[in-house]
């Protein structure tokens, strides 16, 4: 990929501090882009930046938890604040299912709306 295709392009990546996220990230920052790594913060996330700076790619971490509004807007006025703009976002956070049933694999069920648990 030509790195000029994305230039002055800005994207934000969700889970991107691990997997299908990280790779993510790197081709875009492959083809140019301006990119933030965004996952909750901590170690794994420091050390994804750092692996794509030792690469020479500009990478910064934003520490993000989905799960949280108050996460979202730092986040948000984080890419105002730096950026001025953000051109993609990339919404590749989240759980899997054996988080929401530990048994998924040997007994899957159906997930219910909020008003269907409470009937």
């Amino acid at each position: 990929m030509n790195t000029k295709e994305l230039r002055n392009i800005h994207a934000l990546v969700t889970g991107a501090s691990s997997g299908l996220g990280f790779s993510m990230a790197e081709a875009l920052l492959q083809g140019g882009a301006t990119v933030a790594l965004a996952s909750r913060g901590g170690t794994k996330l420091d050390q994804a930046v750092e692996k794509l700076k030792r690469e020479g790619y500009p990478a910064v971490g934003i520490p993000l938890d989905v799960r949280s509004e108050q996460s979202v807007n730092n986040a948000v006025e984080w890419g105002k604040r730096e950026w001025g703009k953000l051109d993609v976002l990339v919404n590749n956070a989240g759980i899997g299912m054996r988080t929401v049933n530990p048994r998924f694999l040997v007994d899957p069920q159906l997930l219910q709306r909020e008003s269907q648990v409470k009937e």
